[in-house]
């Protein structure tokens, strides 16, 4: 029988089992990332070069409420934090999550982050709030492509005119099938 006593992580002198050091360990490595977001984003690198601009106009879908834009989204896009601007795909995914929620909460991600209770890919981007409280962005989206490409697939076809559904299939197709999405509701029809 092995007794060797291994130091606890807080310095506290007290001896910690091996798998309770094992735990640690991958506790400590894997951090907030999961195994799905893949390719993820080195926000060491910094910054993409300038700072993306709010959304122009887009075309609304059929069927999606207009007023659930934050109430302070441009203030909250003018003091964003430096994680939304790690490249310009990711600071262009954030901004079209700020500005058009009405599309983005219908769309569920495939990155496993309901793990993490997220509901739908707007999540991925902003916390949920309290009314009356500033938005809050999430980390989340800044080192996951899978979010990030959901949403500028959600994006570009918003451009083309698809509705909500068609998006969401769409989506669904493209990014289903290994990892459980978001439990997110059906747009409506």
């Amino acid at each position: 029988m092995d007794r060797t006593k291994h130091a606890s992580p807080a310095g506290l002198g007290r001896p910690i089992s091996r798998s309770a050091a094992g735990l640690l360990a991958v506790v400590l490595l894997s951090g907030t990332a999961f195994a799905a977001c893949a390719g993820a984003h080195d926000p060491a690198a910094g910054a993409a070069g300038g700072a993306a601009t709010p959304m122009a106009a887009q075309p609304e879908p059929a069927g999606a409420p207009s007023d659930l834009m934050p109430a302070d989204a441009s203030s909250a896009w003018a003091v964003r934090p430096a994680f939304t601007k790690v490249d310009s795909r990711t600071e262009e995914a954030y901004a079209y999550a700020l500005y058009h929620p009405q599309v983005i909460q219908w769309m569920p991600c495939y990155c496993g982050c309901g793990g993490m209770g997220h509901r739908s890919n707007l999540d991925c981007y902003l916390k949920p709030t309290i009314p009356g409280m500033p938005t809050t962005f999430e980390e989340h989206a800044s080192y996951c492509e899978i979010c990030v490409d959901t949403t500028l697939l959600a994006k570009r076809l918003i451009s083309e005119g698809k509705s909500l559904s068609e998006i969401r299939a769409a989506v669904d197709q493209a990014f289903g099938g290994s990892v459980q999405g978001t439990p997110t509701d059906l747009p409506p029809a």
